[in-house]
């Protein structure tokens, strides 16, 4: 028995309308006797789709033929899958015996399609990625709140074989879905995605409580006092201060996804600011959407609007009245006209650019390779001249300043160079006494030069340089600006230092230094517990360590937790931490060294930083995972349990001893995130890359549920088997143990959830109500940067969740916990430090009863002894029907001890109360509360009445 063909290829699968395929296949016996096939479908693990045969039962004579038809039907996803397995014919009858089998296979390859930014306002690019080449570009439909559409043009990526990339406007606030669409060999294939509209009404109080000291760069207007724009050492969201460095506002949306930023202040522009961003730092891609943009605001970072700028990556940005001079690979970028028109110069310099400065109408530009100079560029000049030439580091320039026709620049072994003809010729000048330095820049007339334990400043254009203490010491100086107009008498100062990833430094008399850095560092995990006295506190880990604070002092008024020791260090990092809800409850957190080597540290409740004890394996491994068992063990010590990779395996390390002795299991997979079951203490959730596992041996063997790539698990406390498992992107619920999975309604299809908590609402009109709680962090979905999407929240187990972010400035949010009275969650994000919200304010707004109005109409007058009726209204303007329920009025003078007080049930919203007569002559206060019910929220009203004999 043969079979003809010997296996079928239905290529790719048809996802639209119509996707069934059919194909033939022809069976030959060549016995000489009557055979009967019995026909049978093998799917293949992990097939997707259903597949169906014309028959299940052939009788083929001697030496004879028949045929079969094959029908397959397969499942589109938003995932790569295939509909495969095999065909099997078992042969019986005459002198024959066996089987034939013919495999199939056809394969769901959908349409990559992400926003970039994802998280956007005004308009997003959109990115699609085809597996083979479309017969035609693909179309992209968006789709807006309102169900207005917009078809997207897309053109292809020249640099990027198969993506195509569209802009779509964005004109209302909320969730836009983007159904892709192209044709590829004749079949339709189909992809889904969605962007995130800024401005629109969501839940949340967020407010920003710390952690202060991220800084690299700042610029500060010139026209407008108190007002500077700092970016961070990655990122490209800026944070903007008007009050002199006092408070900072994160920019919450920029129009692209991420990368680095330069800041330069617009001098023609009170409280504006050019940003040129990079997709790229060195050679890692941080948004391959672009490779360089220039972005202007013109009010202090409340909007931005995106200069016609090339996309070329931008080494060096300085500004000069309305010119504005971009320093490229691809060369000097000048326009005069503030950034409207620009005119190309071609490079003369293939080096590392080190800093760029006017002098007067010339440009001077600093390279490894010297100092570039292009005169009378601001009148037409382009010819490129190089009058300072290097040959070795130590004399290679460091950064370039000029005022006027002076420039200044310091060579790599610390002597300095000046020029009084715009750059055109340099002389030697003194030693500025800094081996090494790290930045060059010109303030206030004083031309500072920063090396790595000290800063020379000179006042008379290089000609005289002195020596000062840094104002911290570890971190190095990256940039030192001025506040323009600064009040005298202003704890700040006017001169400002940037030591990289420590803080901004402010001074009058570069004695004493007040630290006023901005709250952008990249918190990896927050714990609300508390300390060995029992007090609540908040920790926070970041590259620095382990951060501290009493929980009644984490408010937004003090963002600056204080110096650990750590700033501006490497070799401190912490990634996770907890702490053991048992005994002694020791805090517990993961991180690296220096090398990249993995430490676990522990210590007491009350532990520091410092006080925290090295423990378990010394080297050749990087944790990646952190979890304490809340369930009592045999040994008395908490169970640990902590997942690990190195070069030789990956898997989970379990000890129940304090780490003294630990049990490997190699699992060859990377576990970002393990949960206790909280019903059976042997019973692990496992959140990989390579989807969600369960152990139920305490981490030996691992089961494997879903494929899909998971950053976080949720099991409900009160049901095993309600399981919550956060994806990139988006969110599924399991209510069979993790069986099967069912994908939620999320606000943003590109949201790659890190965390998950469930917390009961406290107070308010929404006491008692259940809700889970998801933060989505940054990822990159097909190499795409995604921005990270805020916080989600959810009233119905997971199954439809509501944006809850107004308020949070970094929505990138890796790490949430609640405070031990389930009254505060707490966020650790990227570039934002520690956001806080009250968790009443989470409920979204349509979960919440409407609001009521109530009202008296009662008598101003009544005489002693006369009974009065009281009047009680009760209206709600946004819902329908009228409030019910109970209403309390109370009648009495200040000071009674035994006032009048009658509940009634309102009837249509109204209620009526014969007060009984008064007695006493006096001003009385008449008080009508209405309790609410689950659709009305209570209110009150009152109202005052005199008993007069007159």
């Amino acid at each position: 028995m043969t079979a003809s063909p010997d296996a079928l290829s239905l290529g790719l699968a048809d996802m639209g309308p119509d996707p069934e395929r059919t194909r033939t296949v022809v069976l030959h016996n060549s016995g000489d006797r009557a055979v009967t096939v019995r026909l049978s479908v093998e799917e293949a693990e992990g097939s997707t789709g259903e597949a169906e045969l014309s028959t299940r039962r052939l009788r083929i004579p001697a030496g004879r033929e028949a045929s079969v038809e094959l029908t397959v039907a397969p499942e589109s996803g938003a995932v790569d899958a295939e509909t495969s397995g095999v065909v099997v014919g078992t042969v019986s009858g005459g002198s024959a015996r066996g089987s034939v089998r013919i495999p199939y296979a056809t394969y769901v390859r959908p349409l990559q399609i992400q926003a970039s930014p994802s998280l956007a306002t005004g308009e997003t690019q959109v990115f699609v990625h085809a597996p083979m080449a479309p017969e035609a570009a693909p179309t992209v439909r968006a789709t807006a709140p309102s169900g207005a559409e917009y078809t997207a043009a897309l053109t292809a990526v020249g640099t990027s074989p198969g993506w195509y990339r569209g802009t779509v406007p964005l004109d209302e606030p909320g969730t836009y879905r983007l159904d892709a669409t192209a044709t590829v060999t004749g079949r339709t294939l189909t992809g889904s995605g969605g962007v995130q509209s800024e401005g629109a009404d969501q839940a949340g109080a967020w407010e920003q409580v710390g952690l202060s000291g991220a800084a690299r760069v700042l610029a500060t207007s010139p026209t407008t006092p108190g007002t500077g724009l700092a970016m961070t050492a990655t990122g490209v969201h800026p944070f903007v201060t008007t009050d002199h460095g006092v408070t900072w506002e994160r920019v919450r949306s920029m129009p692209v996804a991420d990368g680095w930023g330069i800041p330069v202040a617009d001098p023609a522009t009170p409280g504006g600011f050019y940003v040129a961003l990079n997709g790229r730092s060195g050679r890692v891609t941080l948004d391959p959407s672009y490779q360089g943009r220039i972005v202007h605001t013109p009010d202090a970072g409340a909007t931005w609007t995106v200069l016609p700028f090339p996309d070329v990556a931008i080494r060096e940005l300085v500004a000069h009245g309305d010119a504005l001079a971009a320093i490229t690979d691809d060369g000097l970028y000048l326009s005069q006209d503030a950034g409207q028109r620009w005119r190309r110069v071609a490079p003369a310099w293939d080096d590392l650019v080190y800093g760029a400065a006017f002098a007067g109408n010339d440009l001077l530009i600093a390279t490894y390779d010297g100092i570039f100079r292009i005169a009378d560029v601001l009148t037409g000049g382009s010819e490129v001249t190089q009058p300072y030439v290097t040959t070795e580091y130590s004399n290679r320039p460091q950064g370039v300043v000029a005022d006027g026709t002076t420039a200044v620049t310091v060579r790599g072994d610390g002597v300095s160079l000046t020029s009084a003809d715009g750059g055109a010729t340099w002389t030697e000048g003194p030693d500025t006494d800094q081996s090494y330095v790290t930045v060059i820049t010109l303030t206030d007339g004083v031309v500072y030069a920063s090396g790595l334990s000290s800063y020379s400043t000179s006042a008379d254009g290089g000609a005289t340089w002195e020596t000062h203490p840094l104002p911290v010491h570890g971190p190095l100086a990256t940039d030192v600006d001025h506040w323009p107009g600064t009040p005298a008498d202003h704890f700040a100062g006017s001169v400002v230092m940037t030591m990289e990833n420590a803080g901004y430094y402010a001074t009058e008399d570069g004695e004493e230094w007040t630290r006023t850095g901005v709250s952008g560092s990249d918190v990896s995990a927050v714990q609300a517990g508390t300390d060995a006295d029992g007090e609540p506190v908040l920790r926070a880990v970041d590259f620095e360590g382990l951060h501290v604070r009493s929980a009644a002092d984490v408010v937004p008024d003090a963002q600056d937790w204080g110096s650990i020791g750590h700033e501006g260090w490497t070799g401190y990092e912490l990634t996770e931490v907890t702490q053991s809800p048992r005994g002694d409850r020791d805090v517990w957190a993961i991180g690296t060294n220096a090398i990249g080597g993995g430490r676990i540290v522990t210590g007491s409740a009350g532990t520091t930083d410092a006080d925290l004890t090295r423990v378990g394996p010394a080297a050749g491994f990087t944790p990646t995972a952190l979890a304490l068992s809340p369930y009592e063990p045999a040994s008395g010590s908490d169970t640990v349990v902590v997942a690990y990779a190195s070069i030789v395996d990956s898997g989970l390390m379990v000890s129940h001893d304090g780490f003294e002795t630990w049990t490997s299991y190699a699992h060859g997979i990377q576990i970002d995130q393990i949960v206790v079951d909280p019903s059976d203490e042997r019973r692990l959730w496992l959140a990989s890359p390579s989807g969600l596992y369960r152990s139920d041996d305490l981490g030996e063997t691992i089961t494997r549920l879903t494929n899909a790539q998971t950053g976080s698990v949720w099991v409900d406390p009160e049901d095993a088997d309600h399981v919550v498992v956060g994806e990139r992107p988006g969110i599924r619920v399991s209510t069979d143990g993790g069986e099967s999975f069912t994908a939620a309604e999320v606000p943003n299809a590109s949201a790659g959830v890190r965390a998950l908590v469930s917390v009961e609402v406290p107070d308010g009109p929404a006491a008692g109500l259940d809700l889970l709680v998801a933060g989505a962090a940054r990822w990159q979905p097909f190499g795409l940067a995604a921005n990270g999407a805020g916080v989600f929240v959810s009233a119905d187990g997971g199954a439809t969740w509501a944006s809850a972010s107004a308020g949070l400035s970094a929505m990138s949010v890796r790490s949430l916990a609640v405070s031990p009275d389930g009254a505060w969650l707490y966020a650790g994000a990227d570039q934002g430090g520690v956001h806080r919200t009250s968790v009443g304010a989470l409920v979204p707004a349509d979960l919440l009863p409407a609001a009521t109005t109530t009202r008296i109409k009662a008598p101003a007058t009544v005489r002693p002894l006369e009974p009065f009726l009281v009047k009680v209204t009760v209206s709600a303007d946004d819902a329908d029907g009228a409030p019910s329920g109970r209403v309390t009025v109370t009648v009495g003078r200040e000071g009674d001890r035994h006032p009048y007080e009658r509940t009634v049930r309102l009837r249509n919203g109204r209620a009526d109360v014969l007060v009984p007569p008064l007695v006493r002559p006096g001003d009385y206060t008449i008080t009508a509360a209405y309790e609410g019910s689950e659709e009305f929220a209570g209110s009150e009203a009152t109202a005052e009445i005199e008993v007069s004999r007159r």
